[in-house]
């Protein structure tokens, strides 16, 4: 169905990307459930890499807050810059943003 809604390039290609770039990056191979015959979905479970986790848990608190604060002003504006003029380009928003930031 979703190839002939040409919604995906071809029949399972997602999952091969990501198995390869879960392999690429050494992170865990993925886990497919269920894992018998009578179920009739699939559910695809990815494991967090190492290193990530470690990258991650390394940021302290302050860190990740003033990150996640940041993004969302930037949404808040993005969102307010669309209810202003909901034709705004992709370039005007970015035009507008970099003016922000660079003074």
């Amino acid at each position: 169905m979703f190839f002939s809604l040409n919604l995906i390039e071809s029949y399972g290609s997602g999952i091969r990307r990501a198995k390869d770039a879960l392999i690429k990056n050494g992170s865990p191979n993925l886990k497919f459930y269920p894992d018998n015959e009578k179920d009739n979905y699939t559910n695809a479970v990815m494991s967090i890499n190492a290193e990530f986790l470690k990258e991650f848990n390394g940021s302290t608190a302050q860190e990740t807050t003033q990150k996640m604060k940041t993004e969302n002003y930037i949404e808040d504006i993005i969102i307010n810059m669309m209810i202003i003029n909901p034709n705004i380009s992709a370039r005007e928003k970015e035009k507008v943003l970099k003016n922000m930031v660079n003074g």
